[in-house]
């Protein structure tokens, strides 16, 4: 059966709405971070740029992985935990499952 054209067009509306929204709430995140870390730690705008282009391009990268089978997302997780648990260490660490039990 052929879709209608208006359930095409508020589709494509919807899917519009969240990817913009997507995209308000990382430059949000980003800005956050960065004051963050200015008032924090006194990084200036060399390192946080480094830093924001560091994590737009980790975001990409996990991005696809995430938006892909269950498969790749399972191997994407234990990825970012095994990465995280190097950076924090064992007795700091906490798993995804925590992490993210919110959500």
């Amino acid at each position: 059966m052929k879709r209608s054209g208006l359930l095409a067009r508020e589709e494509a509306a919807y899917r519009r709405g969240l990817r913009d929204g997507h995209r308000f709430m990382r430059q949000l995140m980003y800005d956050l971070m960065c004051i963050a870390l200015n008032e924090t730690e006194g990084f200036g705008f060399e390192r946080l740029s480094r830093l924001c282009d560091k994590l737009a391009t980790l975001h990409d990268e996990y991005a696809v992985i995430f938006n892909s089978d269950s498969k790749d997302q399972e191997y994407s997780r234990a990825v970012l935990d095994r990465k995280l648990r190097q950076i924090a260490g064992d007795e700091h660490f906490i798993p995804w499952e925590e992490r993210y039990a919110n959500y």
